[in-house]
């Protein structure tokens, strides 16, 4: 049976994200990951996680919060993928107007606290 993959996005999504402040400068894990890190393979989801950061800084993070043993990759590429969960997303439906009107949306966290 061929495992299908589900790519997360780290920032603002995997972690509490408020803004960069550098590579290495990594926050707490946003209410509720490990959870649904843990039921997507439950699923039997492959969990990749998208990141711009350098592994080295993201794998260790993961070790440490409990999550290593749920995700497969770390990666900066896409990668073929049944969804794409991250907080910036604008998803197109046909319509590249209703693409433009939601250019510059900011992204959950910034409304946050």
């Amino acid at each position: 049976m061929a495992q299908y993959t589900v790519a997360v996005d780290f920032d603002g999504v995997i972690h509490r994200y408020e803004g960069w402040k550098g590579p290495d400068v990594l926050d707490e894990p946003n209410p509720g990951a490990r959870e649904f890190l843990a039921e997507l393979v439950a699923r039997g989801f492959r969990v990749v996680i998208l990141t711009t950061r350098p592994a080295r800084f993201v794998e260790p993070w993961l070790r440490r919060y409990r999550m290593d043993d749920l995700v497969d990759q770390v990666t900066s590429e896409k990668v073929a993928a049944v969804a794409y969960i991250d907080d910036r997303a604008v998803r197109f439906r046909g319509n590249w107007d209703q693409v433009l009107a939601r250019l510059g949306e900011q992204p959950w966290w910034k409304h946050a606290g």
